[in-house]
């Protein structure tokens, strides 16, 4: 989630396809095209269609309103992106909280934000998304684990989802909900990320 090259490669290749979370893939794989060098608009949607023919995807979204946002943002694809977390930064999570899930769940916001944070610590994250990369329930990283965050002081809500997104198929709903996070995001420490490796990391972290 973090590499955003190494994810639409995945996609690409056919791997990691979450139905639940086709707005995003479909929204990088536009970004993607686009830096490619393809800037005609119908050319991205016949490529993204092909793909998902290619792999048996089923697209219950308005591809065309998905392709108009990725070509409207400016921001580049997230590529070589080494994010580092400290000793200090372990204490932090330590100190607020035991359970073994939410603490991951906290490392992965910590290394998001130092990703995608502005200036003031604020960020918009899928929640869907989000849960696929950790590999937990999308109710329970909602329920629980962003409410102990929450309540303990690691992150605050600033808004619920303004930035929706549009499916023709009703059942089918996301959003962007944005957070602040409330402890220091210094890009350095002797933990490094690896490819997105969350599980990776939160076990040479937190195992002992």
């Amino acid at each position: 989630m973090i590499n955003e090259t190494i994810l639409v490669r995945q996609y690409l290749n056919g791997e990691n396809i979450n139905p639940n979370c086709l707005y995003r893939i479909c929204f990088l794989l536009a970004k993607w095209y686009k830096e490619q060098g393809i800037e005609d608009k119908l050319q991205v949607r016949t490529n993204i269609f092909e793909w998902a023919n290619k792999y048996g995807v089923y697209l219950p979204l308005y591809l065309n309103a998905c392709i108009d946002n990725a070509f409207s943002d400016e921001r580049r694809l997230t590529e070589n992106i080494t994010v580092r977390v400290s000793e200090e930064d372990v204490t932090e999570i330590k100190r607020r909280f035991d359970n073994k899930k939410t603490r991951k769940v906290a490392l992965a916001i910590l290394c998001y934000a130092k990703t995608f944070a502005n200036s003031k610590g604020e960020f918009r994250i899928s929640q869907v998304s989000f849960a696929d990369w950790v590999h937990i329930d999308p109710a329970n990283v909602g329920r629980r684990h962003f409410r102990e965050l929450i309540d303990y002081g690691y992150m605050t809500r600033i808004d619920n989802g303004s930035a929706k997104h549009n499916f023709w198929n009703k059942d089918v709903k996301t959003k962007m909900n944005k957070y602040k996070i409330s402890v220091p995001i210094r890009n350095v420490g002797e933990y490094v990320l690896d490819d997105n490796n969350i599980d990776k990391l939160y076990e040479e972290i937190f195992a002992n």
